[in-house]
């Protein structure tokens, strides 16, 4: 009896441990799955039951490896895994490793970002993040990291993240190098200092006001992009038509002036203070130990127009003095892939001479901002005689040397941004291109990478600018997008608001007083932007309606409408214009020099809201501005009453519009009987009014083009 009892307690026991979920241990080894439907299965084997589904993004914490083959899973590895309150299996081939070795360190993002749930951008979006941002990092795998973003997590791409290091160095380095350095450069020095211990950091104090800087760096013409983002792109005058929504380009196919906004994370040297761009502020001297013919093979590696001058390279280096990497990377940079200006086959023209080839320009120098600067650049090359790979190559190195490393900008920013001893001299740089120092600085890097030098004893020469001028946080990259937030057009009751103009965002529009509703509508100027509000407007609950662009940007521009309606002064055209704060005799219509047609147009419709107004020029055809000018006609319609008023503008003889010198001359003859005016152009030339033409006119005018008076 008692053995039966044992026998039966063993099988009690055992019943119990086999439905008893096992705990394990966790690894602390998190994936994430990379792909949109990944099985979780009970056993390490697609055989095995299918518990559930997982998909991109979703994260795990590994229990345990198995290696079992002919499993099914390619990679023949299988994570033990807990999910859904259930253990089972997945295959790792569709999964990756998260890396823990940022964890918790903070970053910024100094672009737009969108925050995904996996890593790749075939991933579900969560949110848009600003550039500028603050994130938390969690980990990251591959070119991803996982983020922790305004209680929010997912993933970014790591491009454009900078991450702020929190590591301790030792004292030596802090008492004798970091303490010549804003406070703000610190954790990024600390960071290499520790990563490359033989790296040399010298602070350079530039005596230059960081705003002035950009200010200066962002007149139209100094400083280029051709990133695809028009974001990036300058808006300012001669840059930019927001009328047209017209970016003009200022060098051949893709390059625009660049805003302050773009140059300034450009010029921010914290933004170069990582292992990669820190190359930027390298010091250009030839050291033969660090800058050897290897190195610059690496370098050339992937270019193969280049990589036969290796050798040249080097030549030039001993010659000059000057790094044989930078030179390497510069030609790079300047020709690439391009065979234009080295092949010696290019046709082009020359101070009115046409060369069949034979000339070679490795820098692209002198290949000012043009319509074909490359033809610049080699008509520079017939000046120089470089006639020769090996000439261009040093006579290059040559020109490099002496009119920039030997005349201060000895790093490749300096060469881009010339700021030291308190000034900016935009008018000495050798490029326009706001990121050539990057791309610089990560085509050199990649180099000694290659060539396993990047632990050589470089010097880098970092930029310092006046205290308390840099910005407090990072500077960052500007939104993308095109930045047009304006109105083209305003549509009320399926008419063009005649009274519009993009630049105005406030408006009376005048109804007629028995109207009950209104309906308006708008057109941006930017096909990559949207409008929204407006729609029908029941004028017994409200009199105003609002029209909202947003620019692809994100940007936003209100416009408000004011519907005022109006009980008609009278139906008849004269007594209406009659009535309006402008002088008329039946036929001309004076005092208008300090209003524009928008102005006319209020003004008459305040009076009776049904007028129809049409201005047309001297040859006929309806006006596209709101200026006047001598011989224009505005006709006014109130139901069947009509008239067409030829308009004066005071001291506009001419009719083009404006007051200037040719007009002074047209006074000046008709007094002297030399060329009479007549009909509006006469009237136009008795400026003050008092019905003849006379030297008081003509010193009216005069004042007028000086500047000493105004004619009303």
């Amino acid at each position: 009896m008692n053995k039966f009892k044992k026998i039966i307690s063993i099988i009690f026991c055992l019943t119990l441990l086999l439905n008893i979920v096992p705990v394990y241990a966790a690894s602390n080894k998190q994936i994430v799955v990379t792909t949109s439907l990944l099985r979780f299965r009970s056993a390490a084997t697609t055989n095995s039951t299918i518990y559930s589904s997982l998909t991109y993004g979703d994260i795990l914490t590994v229990l345990d490896e198995q290696t079992v083959n002919n499993s099914g899973c390619s990679s023949n590895k299988w994570y033990k895994v807990s999910y859904s309150n259930k253990v089972g299996y997945v295959c790792s081939s569709y999964t990756s490793v998260i890396d823990e070795k940022d964890k918790n360190l903070s970053a910024y993002i100094v672009e737009e970002k969108t925050l995904r749930k996996g890593p790749s951008t075939s991933s579900s979006a969560i949110t848009d993040m600003k550039s500028g941002s603050s994130i938390t990092i969690l980990g990251q795998s591959g070119s991803w990291y996982y983020v922790k973003y305004n209680n929010q997590t997912g993933w970014i791409n790591e491009n454009r993240v900078t991450i702020v290091p929190n590591e301790d160095t030792d004292a030596n380095f802090k008492n004798t190098v970091l303490s010549k350095f804003p406070s703000s450069y610190h954790p990024y020095l600390i960071k290499m200092h520790n990563d490359h211990p033989n790296w040399v950091f010298e602070p350079f104090e530039t005596n230059v006001d960081f705003k002035t800087a950009v200010e200066k760096e962002s007149a139209i013409g100094v400083s280029l992009t051709n990133s695809t983002s028009q974001g990036f792109y300058s808006t300012a005058g001669g840059a930019y038509d927001y009328k047209t929504d017209t970016f003009y380009l200022k060098e051949g196919s893709s390059w625009y002036a660049a805003n302050s906004e773009a140059i300034a994370y450009y010029m921010d040297p914290r933004n170069y203070l990582n292992e990669i761009s820190i190359f930027a502020f390298e010091k250009l001297s030839y050291d033969p130990n660090l800058h050897t013919v290897e190195t610059v093979k690496s370098t050339l590696a992937n270019f193969p127009t280049l990589s036969t001058y290796a050798d040249d390279f080097i030549t030039a280096a001993q010659e000059t003095k000057v790094s044989p990497i930078h030179l390497a990377t510069r030609s790079i940079q300047e020709i690439g892939n391009s065979t234009t200006a080295i092949s010696g086959t290019t046709v082009f023209n020359c101070n009115g001479v046409k060369y069949n080839g034979g000339y070679y320009n490795f820098y692209n120098i002198g290949a000012y901002t043009s319509s074909n600067p490359v033809e610049l650049g080699l008509c520079y090359a017939v000046n120089k005689g470089w006639n020769t790979p090996a000439k261009a190559i040093a006579g290059g190195a040559s020109t490099i040397s002496n009119g920039y490393v030997n005349a201060g900008q000895d790093t490749g920013y300096l060469q881009k941004y010339n700021v030291k001893n308190g000034t900016v001299t935009t008018s000495h740089q050798f490029m326009t291109n706001i990121a050539a120092p990057i791309s610089e600085s990560t085509i050199t890097y990649n180099g000694h990478v290659k060539a396993k030098t990047l632990d050589g004893n470089f010097v880098f020469k970092i930029p310092i600018y006046k205290e308390g001028t840099l910005p407090e946080n990072l500077s960052v990259l500007p939104s993308g997008g095109n930045p047009n937030n304006y109105l083209k057009t305003v549509l009320v009751n399926g008419n063009i608001l005649d009274t519009f103009n993009l630049d105005k965002t406030t408006y009376t529009v005048n109804l007629p007083s028995n109207a009950t509703s209104v309906t308006i509508s708008g057109l941006p100027v930017s096909s990559k932007s949207t409008v929204t509000g407006g729609g029908t407007i029941d004028l017994t609950k409200t009199k105003q309606a609002t029209l909202t662009v947003k620019a692809q940007n994100k940007t936003t521009r209100t416009y408000t409408f004011n519907f005022a309606l109006v009980n008609p002064t009278s139906s008849k055209v004269e007594d209406i214009v009659n009535s309006i704060g402008v002088k008329n005799d039946g036929t001309y219509i004076y005092g208008i020099n300090n209003k524009e047609t928008t102005d006319i147009i209020e003004e008459i419709k305040s009076k009776n809201a049904s007028a129809t107004i049409q201005f047309k020029n001297s040859k006929g055809q309806v006006k596209s501005n709101t200026s006047f000018a001598t011989g224009d006609t505005v006709t006014v319609t109130i139901g069947t009453s009509s008239k067409t008023y030829k308009l004066v503008v005071l001291g506009d003889t001419s009719g083009d519009g404006k007051i200037d010198i040719l007009d002074l001359l047209k006074i000046q003859k008709n007094i002297l009987e030399s060329s009479k005016l007549s009909n509006e152009y006469l009237r136009a030339a008795n400026v003050n009014s008092d019905g003849k033409v006379d030297i008081l006119d003509l010193l009216k005018v005069q004042k007028h083009i000086l500047g000493h008076g105004n004619i009303e």
